[in-house]
């Protein structure tokens, strides 16, 4: 505490003595932290800390130019936001700078500014010049609150911003130190910076995650042989059939009516036929009519076996052994099929393969013969080998309405899996240097960016 200071100390504590020396000690201690705070922070300790000496609304520190440098309560103010304009207007307006501690108010200002003073500040504004000498100016510190301040308040204040100005003028006058590195840290650098290099450049093979699951390679397709309706199923989903099964059958309600129609329409030909036939002897006109009576015999036989050939195909079997793969069956009965339309699919589980669909934003560089793991989802701690067949030439949207290339991949040789059966696949690339693999995805956006 500067020496001359002594007797404005000694009049401030003549009040009650225990809150005069508590406020001296708060003012020693924030004395202290002033002059071991480093330059960088001095502003955010001065407008934040001083509170425990005083209480107050807000604190502001201004520069000798009247521009705002630090403010309570915020790491940062914005010299562009309405209140620090008006406030630092209201600075340059007021009469030059006092070298004493003295209170603001609406009186020293011009009209315009006057009128929004209630607007920003509480009724009582204290300002602190920071100065050591009439030459050395360090700006000021604004205080304000909505209780007056006492005489006493003002002289420990003053005295606070004398060595507020003194830890100012030290933090501007400290020399800044160029930083070296030691040559030990030096080569420590430089050796982790090899060693980062050659992790970067080790060569890994790369591999991704993919959905992935297990379909028919060459199934065998049953659709609807005829324009009907399914009358049941003999089967459920999924159930293992053999060759020449029966899987369903269509109603047959108007085709066995045409059949029987039809057998009584070549039982009433076939009797006239026979009739002519023995009256040709004696009757030279039934004698003229066997060839047109021959005829109608043929013709209602061809209709009959007609009908009795659609009422076999009604029935539908098993073209070879294998999963019956459809859906429910309550979806199909009563509902009017089309010719040739599917219905389910007979697959041998011996003659399955591996759908996988690699995400488009998940690049990798895959050929014929790259190698591949499937991990069942029932069984993902036995995974099962492959290798890819077929990769799609461009992506497709999937029903998650994600964009993938769709790969099949071949199982090896006896590998017996159920079709539908779901899991995650994982495929191995070419080997690659480590950093190129970690910064796949940020080169693949980039590369997508910069061709919009």
């Amino acid at each position: 505490m500067p020496q001359s200071a002594r007797p404005a100390a000694e009049a401030a504590a003549a009040g009650t003595p225990p809150a005069a020396l508590l406020r001296l000690a708060a003012l020693v201690r924030l004395e202290q932290r002033a002059r071991q705070t480093p330059a960088a922070e001095l502003a955010f300790m001065i407008v934040n800390e001083t509170h425990a000496l005083l209480p107050y609304h807000q604190a502001l520190l201004f520069d000798r130019e009247r521009h705002i440098v630090a403010a309570s309560g915020v790491a940062r103010p914005d010299p562009q936001s309405p209140y620090l304009l008006w406030l630092t207007q209201v600075l340059r307006a007021l009469p030059a700078s006092p070298d004493a501690t003295q209170p603001l108010d609406a009186s020293q200002l011009p009209g315009t500014l006057a009128a929004d003073w209630s607007r920003w500040l509480p009724a009582h504004v204290l300002w602190l010049p920071l100065r050591r000498a009439p030459d050395e100016d360090y700006g000021g510190l604004l205080l304000s609150r909505a209780e007056p301040w006492g005489e006493a308040d003002r002289q420990l204040l003053a005295l606070l911003a004398e060595s507020y100005a003194a830890a100012l003028a030290l933090a501007a006058r400290a020399p800044r130190r160029q930083r070296r590195l030691p040559r030990r840290r030096l080569l420590y650098w430089l050796g982790g910076l090899l060693a980062l290099g050659l992790i970067g450049a080790w060569p890994t093979r790369q591999s991704v995650l993919a959905p992935a699951e297990v379909v028919p390679r060459t199934p065998a397709l049953v659709r609807a042989p005829v324009e009907g309706v399914v009358a049941s199923f003999q089967i459920e989903p999924n159930q293992t059939v053999s060759a020449d099964q029966p899987l369903l059958r269509f109603d047959d309600t108007q085709v066995r009516s045409k059949l029987d129609v039809a057998s009584r329409a070549r039982d009433v030909a076939q009797a006239e036929y026979l009739t002519a036939a023995q009256q040709a002897f004696t009757d030279a006109k039934a004698k003229a009519r066997l060839a047109e009576l021959q005829s109608r015999v043929e013709q209602q036989a061809a209709e009959r076996d007609y009908y009795a050939g659609l009422l076999e195909r009604l029935q539908v079997r098993a073209p070879q052994a294998g999963v019956a793969i459809f859906d429910d069956a309550n979806d199909w009965l009563g509902r009017p099929l089309s010719i040739g339309q599917k219905i389910m699919v007979i697959a041998r589980p011996d003659d399955v393969e591996l759908d996988v669909h690699l995400p488009a934003n998940d690049p990798l560089a895959l050929g014929s013969g790259a190698e591949a793991l499937f991990f069942p989802n029932i069984a993902p701690e036995r995974p099962l080998a492959a290798r890819v067949r077929l990769v799609g030439y461009s992506a497709s949207t999937g029903p998650d309405g994600i964009a993938a290339y769709r790969i099949k991949a071949s199982f090896d040789a006896g590998a017996t899996l159920r079709p539908g059966l779901r899991g995650t696949a994982r495929l191995y690339g070419e080997p690659t240097p480590l950093a190129l693999w970690l910064l796949r995805r940020p080169l693949a956006n980039l590369a997508r960016w910069l061709s919009l």
